[in-house]
């Protein structure tokens, strides 16, 4: 017949299980805590990330928007000075033809001038002779 034991080695071996399985039940949630914890830091760095790319790309797109601006603006004066310019070039045309215009009034005026004192001078030198 077997012996009866007093059950102290049943209690002492479900103790050590219990303790054993809190052992591995704090190892699984210091495990479960630092997996957070890389999960975190790391969707924190997906996010810096994100926000550094976003910021490189208004960036870009600000410069693209300034350089497209100050294009603008070199056209716009490149247009205007091509205005003055033309209007310059106008402006000079339409005084060589004025002074060209007064010079040949001038011309005809002395032109003038010289017949009718030609012609005073021949009648006064018919008066002398007749």
């Amino acid at each position: 017949m077997a012996r009866k034991g007093s059950g102290l080695r049943t209690i002492v071996k479900v103790a050590k299980a219990i303790d054993r399985a809190n052992k591995r039940s704090a190892r699984e949630a210091t495990k479960r805590h630092n997996a957070n914890e890389r999960q975190i830091a790391r969707d924190l760095r997906e996010l810096e990330r994100l926000e550094k790319q976003e910021e490189r790309e208004q960036s870009a797109r600000e410069k693209a928007e300034e350089k497209r601006r100050q294009q603008l603006e070199k056209q716009k004066l490149a247009e205007l000075k091509s205005a003055q310019q033309r209007e310059q070039q106008r402006n000079k045309a339409s005084e060589i033809k004025r002074k060209k215009d007064e010079k040949l009034a001038a011309q005809n005026a002395f032109a003038k001038r010289c017949r009718e004192r030609e012609k005073a001078r021949n009648d006064l030198i018919d008066k002398v002779l007749t």
